[in-house]
C-alpha cells in the first residue's frame, strides 16, 4: 500500500508507544498510582534505585513495605507525606526529599516531583511521582560542609591566634616610640600594615565561609544612611587613595530597614575598596543611598577600567581574578563575594553594571522589611 494511502497510527497507540518508550528505554525513575493509591506502576529504573520489583501495593503501606523514610532518615513517612498519595490526593510539588535505608551503612536520597493525574473532567484518577536520586549531591554537600567548618576553625585558630600575639608585641614596640631607629620605625609599620591587613584578610574569609555555610545575619531596624555615613567615616582613612575622594549621596529623611549593619559595613568596605583601588588619579567615588517602600539600595560608583559583562557571574565567587587590571597584584579576590554572600544573607541581591562612560556601579540591594519565614 502506498505511504500516503495507510491509516495514521491511533493517537491513542502512539500514546502507548512513547509511554513503552519512556518507562523501558530510559533511565526515568517514575511510579503512577489509581485514584485510591494502590501502586499500579514502576518504571524499571525506579525498582533499581528502590531495589524493589513492582508490586501493587495500597496506599497505607507504600512507605513500610519500600522503606520510604524522612530526608534524615529518622522515622517512616506517614501516608499522607509519601509522594504517591500526595500527588493522587491533588498536590502537585517538585522538591519534597525522601530517603531510602539500606542497612546501617547506606542511604539513597530522592528528590521527587508529583502531580495528580486528571481525566477530562478534571477528576482525579490518580498520581504520578518522577524520583531522581540525589545522593551523590547530598553527599557532596556534607563534604562542602564539613570543609567550611575545618576552614572557620583554621582561620580563626590557626591563623588568627597566632595573627593577634604578633600584631601585640609590634604595637609594644610602636609605645617605644623616638627610642627606636628611623629604619626601625619604618620596618615596625611596615609590620604593623601588613599584620593589619592579614588580619583583615582573615575576618573576610572567616564572614564569607560563615555567610555561605548558613547565612548568619543579626537583623535590627536602622537607619541605612545613618549605617553608610558611620561606615564611611571609620574605613575613610584606610582606603590609602589621598587623591581619590569619596562622596556620599543620601536623601535627608530616614532610611529605616531591617538589616545587619555590621555586616553591611563590610560589605560596603569592600565595595570601596575595590573602587577606591581602581580608580584613576584625582577620580570621585560615588556612594548613592537609595530606598523605596520595599527595598533599599546601596550604589558604588567608580570611574576604573570596569568588569567585562562576561565576567561578571564568576567574579562574585571567592578568589577568582579578573583578566583585567581590576583585581591588580594587591587584589584579594574576597571583595565582591563578600558582599554578594551579605546580600544573599539578607535575601537581597549584588548587581553590577557599566558606569557610562567608563567604570562600574556595585549596587547592593536589600529588602526593607525583614523576609517573613517560610515554614
Amino acid at each position: 500500500m502506498p505511504a500516503d494511502e495507510r491509516a495514521p497510527a491511533p493517537q491513542e497507540a502512539l500514546r502507548g508507544i512513547l509511554l513503552d518508550a519512556l518507562l523501558h528505554d530510559t533511565t526515568l525513575a517514575v511510579a503512577v498510582s489509581d485514584a485510591e493509591g494502590t501502586v499500579t506502576l514502576m518504571s524499571p529504573a525506579l525498582e533499581a534505585l528502590v531495589e524493589n520489583d513492582f508490586a501493587p501495593v495500597p496506599a497505607e503501606s507504600i512507605a513500610t513495605h519500600f522503606q520510604v523514610r524522612t530526608e534524615d532518615g529518622s522515622r517512616l513517612l506517614t501516608p499522607a507525606e509519601e509522594p504517591l498519595n500526595r500527588a493522587r490526593l491533588g498536590a502537585s510539588f517538585h522538591d519534597q526529599v525522601v530517603s531510602l535505608e539500606f542497612g546501617e551503612e547506606r542511604r539513597v536520597h530522592l528528590r521527587c516531583s508529583g502531580a495528580p493525574l486528571l481525566a477530562d473532567d478534571g477528576s482525579v484518577q490518580g498520581g504520578i511521582v518522577i524520583f531522581t536520586d540525589i545522593t551523590a549531591q547530598r553527599a557532596l554537600e556534607r563534604e562542602q560542609a564539613e570543609l567550611r567548618e575545618r576552614l572557620i576553625d583554621t582561620v580563626n585558630h590557626e591563623l588568627r591566634t597566632p595573627l593577634t600575639a604578633l600584631l601585640g608585641h609590634a604595637e609594644l614596640l610602636e609605645d617605644l616610640g623616638p627610642q627606636l631607629p628611623e629604619w626601625a620605625a619604618r620596618s615596625l609599620r611596615a609590620v604593623l600594615d601588613a599584620g593589619e591587613r592579614m588580619r583583615d584578610l582573615v575576618g573576610s574569609v572567616s564572614d564569607l565561609v560563615d555567610l555561605e555555610a548558613a547565612g548568619h545575619v543579626t537583623l535590627a531596624s536602622e537607619d541605612l544612611t545613618d549605617v553608610v555615613r558611620q561606615c564611611l567615616d571609620r574605613v575613610r582613612q584606610t582606603l590609602e587613595r589621598p587623591d581619590v575622594t569619596v562622596e556620599l549621596h543620601a536623601p535627608p529623611e530616614s532610611l529605616d530597614a531591617d538589616i545587619d549593619g555590621a555586616l553591611l559595613c563590610r560589605a560596603l568596605t569592600a565595595l570601596l575598596a575595590n573602587a577606591v583601588q581602581h580608580s584613576p588619579p584625582d577620580a570621585t567615588v560615588r556612594i548613592d543611598v537609595v530606598g523605596t517602600p520595599a527595598v533599599v539600595s546601596v550604589q558604588v560608583s567608580d570611574h576604573g577600567p570596569g568588569i567585562a559583562a562576561a565576567e561578571r557571574a564568576r567574579l562574585v565567587r571567592p578568589f577568582e581574578r579578573g583578566s583585567s587590571d581590576l583585581t591588580g597584584p594587591r587584589g584579594r579576590g574576597l571583595g565582591l563575594p563578600l558582599a554578594h554572600a551579605v546580600a544573599l544573607a539578607h535575601h537581597g541581591t549584588l548587581a553590577l553594571r557599566d558606569n557610562e562612560p567608563h567604570g562600574l556601579v556595585a549596587v547592593l540591594m536589600l529588602p526593607r522589611r525583614r523576609p517573613m519565614s517560610r515554614g
